[in-house]
């Protein structure tokens, strides 16, 4: 998809107070957007004229499939129905000059390209707006709808002010975001999350930012870093316990690699995933994507897409024997996935899975759980891996009561190394309250 940006930055004004940061956001977030494939246009200081003229002409530029990213960093100011943005030559003596003399927030929408995706960053809602104190005008924007397709991004939360803070070359919040954005196959969805979080510790939540999404589809990372296939990735973790952060495994989960990519690999990359999910859980690494939007992205989207390809393609005949699990041994003293069987009626798509030493080779052991027409369906695998080259054993599918057979040896020889819930009141003291 094409990428266009238009990004705008006013910070000496007429009749408004001036302000340090802006034109440094706008410049920064500029220059981030050319180096990752924009076509971008600066505007400093723009007057209302030129300010409406360039809105108008960036939008008639978005043709279909582009996504368009539009930054403003100025202030803003809400009448009692609607957001806007001041110019650099804006005037307001009254609540009615501003829709007359400021730039109207909801023409930033772009709604003729519905096959888009739209980002608008708001960070406009500056202190002190006026130059001679107050003038009984309500500061900062309120709440804003966005079209399907669009993100809105806003600075800070509803009727309040961003901050900015003396001495740092940039905004608070476009300081977070510039950070953020710069993470390698992160969802746009996370990278205004993470900012969120990083300006409510840094402002001590003095500053909350928020945003209204209307998003769909794939998602979309600023940065998209270059991947190997999912076969390098499932034998480096095999082979040598790589710790695979959930960040790098992103740009593998989209509608399109379920659609097109074998059984065998989607069962790849939804198992890596788990794996990945589990490390970061267990603090064996550091949290690269917001667990609560992982699983949602599992559980509405891939999980069932995957479900129906299995369902529907999988032809794999060789039987699944208990056999083979004496033939197991379980590497590295851990499990990944939860650790007992729950009815049909209880159960949801899951992964069990072990390391594992197989016929002297490492291996990865894979049991997958899901449930149809009120049955569960375990499709057991097992991926051998020797110096990087990949064997993948298919076992038949198994349905209704057979699965118990399989998974009680197995949770069995899983026992030694489940974890523990911590007992919440060993370390506590507990004291008795006198009435």
């Amino acid at each position: 998809m094409d990428r266009k940006s238009l990004v705008i930055g006013i910070g000496d004004y007429n009749h408004f107070s001036s302000l340090d940061n802006c034109v440094n956001d706008a410049t920064d977030i500029h220059s981030f957007l050319v180096e990752n494939g924009f076509d971008s246009t600066l505007i400093i200081n723009a007057k209302q004229k030129n300010l409406v003229a360039s809105i108008a002409k960036f939008k008639d530029s978005i043709a279909e499939n582009t996504i368009s990213v539009i930054f403003f960093a100025g202030h803003g100011l809400q009448d009692d129905k609607h957001n806007f943005l001041v110019a650099a030559d804006s005037e307001v003596k009254s609540t009615i000059d501003i829709k007359y003399n400021c730039v109207y927030a909801d023409d930033l929408f772009i709604t003729e390209s519905k096959a888009n995706l739209h980002l608008i960053i708001l960070d406009a809602c500056r202190n002190n707006p006026f130059k001679d104190g107050n003038r009984g005008i309500t500061v900062g924007l309120s709440k804003m709808h966005a079209p399907a397709g669009t993100l809105i991004a806003f600075s800070t939360s509803p009727n309040s002010a961003s901050l900015e803070r003396a001495g740092e070359r940039n905004g608070i919040y476009t300081k977070h975001l510039l950070n953020n954005i710069q993470t390698p196959n992160l969802p746009v969805e996370l990278v205004f999350k993470n900012t969120r979080n990083d300006v409510i510790l840094d402002t001590k939540q003095r500053q909350v930012p928020w945003e209204e999404s209307s998003l769909y589809g794939d998602h979309f990372s600023f940065i998209n870093a270059k991947q190997d296939v999912i076969e390098s990735f499932v034998a480096e973790v095999i082979e040598s316990d790589r710790k695979i952060g959930l960040v790098e495994l992103m740009p593998f989960l989209n509608v399109s690699n379920f659609t097109n990519l074998s059984i065998n690999q989607l069962l790849m990359i939804l198992a890596l995933v788990r794996i990945s999910f589990g490390m970061e859980e267990e603090k064996e690494h550091s949290m690269t994507v917001d667990h609560d939007y992982l699983d949602n992205l599992l559980f509405t989207t891939y999980f069932p897409l995957f479900d129906e390809r299995l369902f529907k393609e999988d032809k794999a005949t060789e039987p699944f024997s208990l056999d083979l699990f004496n033939q197991i041994t379980i590497k590295r003293g851990r499990n990944f996935g939860y650790n007992s069987l729950e009815g049909p009626d209880e159960s949801f798509s899951q992964f069990m899975m072990n390391i594992v030493k197989w016929y002297g080779d490492d291996a990865l052991l894979l049991l997958y759980l899901s449930v149809k027409d009120d049955q569960h369906v375990l499709k057991p695998t097992i991926i051998t891996s020797k110096n990087g080259n990949l064997i993948i054993h298919n076992y038949a599918q198994v349905i209704g009561d057979k699965v118990k057979e399989i998974f009680e040896p197995y949770l069995k020889m899983r026992e030694p190394f489940e974890k523990k819930t911590p007992d919440l009141f060993s370390d506590m003291t507990i004291e008795q309250i006198d009435d």
